[in-house]
């Protein structure tokens, strides 16, 4: 084999497996969709760490795994959030298997069958999120997306429950195509709870999600992939006038995660709060990478992730705010800090502005650093042993992020994870609130 052909082999594997695959695919008015983005892909490639946006995270030598494309299986039952009270969709391998009974004003249908079938709302939205041009992942799903959950809040519908999307993974590469779709006045809390098998397995989602007129929508995921995943997510999501999209995302699975969210301001008055915390160990990479799009005025955005590292694990985090020309009257807000708890934990992080309007207020920051000494001394000269004393210390650096959440139940049974987590993987007792 050439060197020119050993460098192709990684997106070879994902040409075939199209190929093979392409006349089962659902949906034959996507057929032309589905070709060119290949065609994107053929010509993009895997991204290389010489892309800006890609520096830190190397996909080729993840996704260069001849894997088989997933196939259709019965899910085991796992539900990380299962405390949390609400209606459930369950996806496992990235295809729908089952949902709960829906309260009035919610529709869910498994995208493959809105494909197939004459769904106007999904053929009507399929596609209509804002995205980024030529984005090689983003093609590759676009071509080889089989599956997904979508679901459409009609118009003034008010959810008193939140909606549970339980994502279990078993093993291969799995395409998913999530849609959301809020019309004008609704208001609705979804949240995703990803997990999976010790299999190795490569999932791709891409979920598109329209926040119409006077909307509001929380969206939650939870990522706590097997260890030997790869797992990618991007959101696209467009946002309405005077409608408010609150994002919150936890990071703790996978062998190597991204996280990407493309926000964009449609209508003017409207509001987009993003927000998370990724805590890794191991030999772990995950990348939080975002972007959010003040294409009009008056619009404002608040970005707030904070992680905790150790062992050998590596955090990036990229988030740029872009205001246009004519978006005046632009609010933005950014910031991320990391603890490191070993000294081989890193954390790359690159908060942007980039403004070309003159009449706006924003602002962005970064700080990374170990636990203060001095705070450890402190509690230590109060009696508290010295697990407990760090214990109370990184809770108390996580739990202003976790307050982003304002549902107590959903933050509780979040903050149970994370405190898990904590317990198993940094070696910090448990805490009580």
């Amino acid at each position: 084999m050439s060197p020119k052909e050993l460098n192709r082999a990684p997106e070879q594997s994902w040409l075939d497996a199209f190929d093979a695959a392409a006349n089962d695919l659902p949906g034959e008015w996507l057929a032309d969709t589905r070709r060119d983005a290949i065609n994107v892909f053929r010509e993009k490639g895997l991204p290389q760490r010489r892309l800006e946006d890609w520096k830190y995270t190397d996909l080729r030598r993840v996704l260069g795994s001849d894997l088989p494309l997933a196939v259709i299986a019965k899910g085991e039952g796992a539900d990380p959030l299962a405390a949390i009270k609400g209606p459930r969709i369950h996806l496992t391998n990235g295809f729908f298997e089952s949902a709960d009974a829906m309260p009035k004003g919610v529709e869910v249908v498994s995208l493959s069958q809105a494909l197939v079938g004459q769904v106007d709302w999904v053929r009507k939205a399929l596609g209509s999120a804002p995205r980024p041009e030529g984005h090689p992942m983003l093609a590759l799903n676009t071509a080889l997306m089989r599956d997904g959950a979508a679901i459409r809040i009609v118009k003034g519908t008010a959810l008193a429950e939140p909606i549970v999307i339980v994502h279990e993974g078993q093993a291969g590469r799995q395409l998913v195509r999530n849609l959301i779709v809020m019309e004008e006045g609704a208001e609705a809390t979804i949240i995703e709870a990803h997990s999976g098998s010790t299999d190795a397995q490569q999932v791709q989602q891409t979920s598109e999600i329209l926040v119409g007129d006077n909307a509001k929508l929380t969206h939650i995921r939870l990522q706590d992939a097997g260890a030997s995943s790869v797992h990618l997510a991007t959101d696209l999501v467009g946002i309405g006038r005077d409608a408010l999209y609150d994002g919150f995302i936890v990071t703790t699975g996978g062998e190597l995660a991204r996280q990407e969210s493309h926000i964009e301001f449609q209508g003017e008055g409207a509001e987009a709060r993003i927000s998370g915390t990724y805590l890794l160990s191991s030999k772990q990479h995950a990348d939080v990478t975002t972007r959010i799009n003040h294409a009009v005025p008056r619009c404002t955005s608040r970005e707030v992730f904070k992680g905790v590292i150790t062992d050998e694990a590596r955090g990036v985090f990229q988030g740029k705010i872009v205001v246009a020309k004519d978006a005046q009257k632009t609010d933005g807000h950014q910031l991320n800090k990391t603890l490191l708890l070993s000294p081989k934990a890193e954390i790359d992080t690159k908060p942007e502005l980039e403004i070309y309007a003159d009449d706006v207020k924003c602002s962005h920051g970064a700080t990374t650093g170990q636990i203060n000494e001095d705070h450890l001394f402190y509690l230590r000269a109060r009696g508290i042993d010295e697990a407990t004393a760090r214990g109370l210390l990184i809770h108390s650096f996580i739990s202003e992020v976790m307050a982003e959440v304002k549902d107590d139940a959903i933050r509780a049974a979040l903050e149970a994870h994370v405190t898990a987590w904590l317990a198993s993987h940094a070696g910090i007792r448990e805490v009580a609130a």
